[in-house]
């Protein structure tokens, strides 16, 4: 056999190689895109409750100003959160 010339075993190989790969990769990116899912969901969940905290605490006149700006605080940083992660939108 002459330099350069590859054998249908080694081209075989260099296949199964290459698809184990691809498969390996193919599983991570299915993995990742679950991962992301499931934080959108969370993430959307925690903005919902964040609101309605602080839709009911605007109600009350007896609560702790610190309580309420941390609610605030919150529900700025998940309203932020939601704009770049779920509608994509630029910071």
């Amino acid at each position: 056999m002459s330099e350069g010339i590859i054998t249908d075993q080694a081209m075989k190989e260099m296949a199964d190689q290459l698809k184990a790969k691809y498969d390996e990769i193919t599983e991570s990116n299915r993995k990742l895109a679950l991962q992301s899912e499931y934080l959108k969901k969370d993430l959307i969940t925690l903005y919902s409750i964040l609101r309605i905290l602080d839709t009911m605490t605007n109600e009350e006149l007896d609560i702790d100003p610190s309580f309420l700006s941390l609610i605030e605080i919150g529900r700025g940083i998940a309203s932020s959160m939601l704009d770049m992660h779920i509608f994509e939108t630029p910071m």
